[in-house]
C-alpha cells in the first residue's frame, strides 16, 4: 500500500522529473553539442531522481511499517527519506562524473571537476533533498491517517536550511557563468579578471547576506511562535503579539484565539473542581458528560456532626457557613490525603468514595483510616467542639453521571450506599463515632482493632448485616 501511494505521489509530481533533465539537457546541448553525451547525462540524472523510490522496493519499507519489531527502522527511513534521497542522487551523479571522464577520455582538471560538480551534483542534491522534503509532508500525512504512525520532530534549524538551498542555488548560476566567460578574457588583461574576481566576491557576499537576513526573518516569527506553544504547555494561557504580516501573523492570530478557548477551558475546569472533585472534572474534561453509569465494587464513607441542630439552633447563617467551610476544610483534606474524593456536601454531612472514578486496590483500608482520622478531629468554634460520627461499607454500586441531559450529577447509586449512611447514623443509637458494614471488615479486619455490635437490620432494609466498631 505504501509503496502505490509513493507511485501515486511520483505520478502527481511527474512534471519535476520531466522539468530537470530537460533543463540538462538544453545545458548539455548549448555547452558541448554533443547529443550522445547529453543523453548519457540524461539517463544518469533521471536514474538519481527515482532511486529512492528503490528504497521502497529494496529497504521493503512496507515491512517495517507493518511489523511492530522493526517499525523503529522504518520511522528512520521516513523521518530521513530526505537526506537519504539526496545522497542517493549525490552518489549517482559521481557515478556519472566518473563515467563521463572514463567514456570520453578527457582529462583531469579542477575547473572541469569543478563545473561538473556544480551542475549535477550540487543543484540536483539541493532540488532533490526539499522535493522529497515536500513529498515526505505526504507520506506522514498518509502514515499517520491510515496506520496511526507518529513522528517525532527533528531538530532542524529553519533558517540553515534556507541560508544553504538559497546560497546554491544563486551561487551556482554565477560560478557556471564565471567558468564560461574566462576562457574569452583576454588573460594578459589582468585588470579584466581583477574586476571580475571583486565584482563576484561582492555579489557573492551581498547574496549570503541577503539569504541570511531572508531566512533569519522567516525563522524569528517561527522561533517566537514555538516559544509561546511552550509557553501554553506550562499552563500560561497568555496573548502574544502578532508581529508577521503573512501566514504567520494569521498563525499568531489563530495561535491567540485557541490560548484564549484554552484559557476559558482551564477556568472551567477549576470553576468545576470547586462544585466537584478535580479527578472528576478531569474525566468529564477528557471524556465529556455521558449519561450512563457502570458497576463497580467502592467503598463509601458518610460523615456528620453530631448534635449539629442543637449547636447551629441559634448562630446567624453567615456564622454557620463559616463554621461548616473551616471544618469541611479538615475533613476533605483528610479524605484526599487517603485517595478518596468527596462527591457532595449533604448540610452538615460528607459522602465520600473511594475507588472510584480510579482505582485503588486498598480502597478500604483508606476509607477507614480516613473516618478514624475524622473522627479524631478537634475542631473547636467558639468554644464549641465539633465531634464527626462515620459511617462506611463497601458493595457493588452504579457510579457515573445520572441526571437527565440538561443537568447531571457525579455520584454512586445503590444498595451499599444506603447501608453506609444507615451505620452513620445508627452511631447515635451505641454512641459511637464509627460504625463499618460487613464487607469492609472483612477486606480490613487484620488492619485495625474491631469491636463486633451484632446484627442489626437497618432501616429500609429486610436482612440484618454485621456491624462493627472501632475503639
Amino acid at each position: 500500500m505504501i509503496c502505490i501511494f509513493c507511485v501515486e505521489m511520483i505520478t502527481k509530481y511527474y512534471l519535476y522529473f520531466l522539468i530537470y533533465p530537460l533543463i540538462i539537457l538544453i545545458m548539455g546541448i548549448l555547452s558541448s553539442g554533443k547529443i550522445l553525451e547529453t543523453s548519457i547525462r540524461i539517463g544518469i540524472i533521471y536514474f538519481g531522481f527515482n532511486i529512492f523510490l528503490s528504497l521502497f522496493y529494496i529497504l521493503n519499507l512496507k515491512k517495517y511499517i507493518n511489523d511492530n519489531r522493526k517499525l523503529d527502522v522504518g520511522r528512520f527511513i521516513v523521518k530521513n527519506l530526505s537526506l537519504l534521497s539526496a545522497l542517493s542522487f549525490m552518489l549517482s551523479s559521481i557515478v556519472y562524473i566518473i563515467l563521463y571522464f572514463q567514456m570520453f577520455k578527457i582529462s583531469l582538471s579542477w575547473e572541469l571537476c569543478i563545473r561538473l560538480a556544480n551542475r549535477y551534483t550540487i543543484l540536483g542534491s539541493i532540488a532533490t533533498y526539499f522535493f522529497i522534503d515536500y513529498y515526505s509532508i505526504e507520506l506522514k500525512r498518509y502514515l499517520f491517517n491510515k496506520k496511526g504512525i507518529e513522528f517525532s520532530p527533528q531538530n532542524i534549524s529553519l533558517w540553515k536550511k534556507w541560508i544553504i538551498m538559497y546560497s546554491i542555488v544563486f551561487f551556482s548560476p554565477l560560478l557556471e557563468i564565471f567558468f564560461l566567460v574566462s576562457p574569452y578574457v583576454n588573460v594578459k588583461n589582468g585588470e579584466v579578471f581583477k574586476q571580475m574576481y571583486m565584482m563576484g566576491s561582492l555579489l557573492i557576499v551581498m547574496i549570503f547576506l541577503f539569504v541570511f537576513i531572508f531566512a533569519k526573518s522567516v525563522q524569528k516569527p517561527v522561533t517566537f511562535l514555538k516559544d509561546s506553544f511552550k509557553m501554553i504547555s506550562s499552563g500560561r494561557y497568555e496573548k502574544i503579539p502578532i508581529i508577521s504580516n503573512d501566514e504567520m501573523g494569521i498563525l499568531m492570530f489563530h495561535f491567540n484565539k485557541m490560548s484564549q478557548s484554552l484559557k476559558e477551558g482551564a477556568n472551567l475546569k477549576t470553576t468545576l473542581g470547586k462544585f466537584i472533585t478535580n479527578e472528576i472534572a478531569d474525566e468529564i474534561v477528557s471524556q465529556g458528560i455521558k449519561l450512563k453509569g457502570t458497576s463497580r465494587f467502592v467503598t463509601v464513607l458518610f460523615t456528620d456532626i453530631e448534635n449539629y441542630t442543637h449547636i447551629t439552633e441559634h448562630m446567624e447563617p453567615e456564622e454557620v457557613v463559616n463554621m461548616l467551610n473551616d471544618y469541611f476544610s479538615n475533613v476533605v483534606s483528610i479524605i484526599q490525603k487517603n485517595y478518596g474524593i468527596v462527591n457532595k456536601f449533604i448540610g452538615d454531612a460528607v459522602m465520600a468514595i473511594f475507588n472510584a472514578p480510579f482505582d485503588d486496590s486498598e480502597h478500604a483500608y483508606h476509607a477507614v483510616n480516613s473516618g478514624i482520622e475524622i473522627s479524631q478531629i478537634d475542631y473547636k468554634y467558639n468554644g464549641i467542639t465539633l465531634k464527626t460520627r462515620v459511617g462506611i461499607n463497601s458493595d457493588t454500586v452504579l457510579v457515573g453521571n445520572i441526571g437527565s441531559s440538561s443537568r447531571v450529577e457525579y455520584t454512586v447509586i445503590g444498595d451499599g450506599v444506603n447501608v453506609a449512611s444507615r451505620l452513620e447514623q445508627l452511631n447515635k443509637k451505641y454512641s459511637t463515632s464509627i460504625l463499618v458494614g460487613e464487607n469492609t471488615y472483612q477486606m480490613v479486619s487484620s488492619c485495625f482493632e474491631f469491636r463486633s455490635i451484632g446484627e442489626e437490620l437497618l432501616k429500609g432494609r429486610t436482612s440484618a448485616i454485621s456491624v462493627y466498631t472501632i475503639d
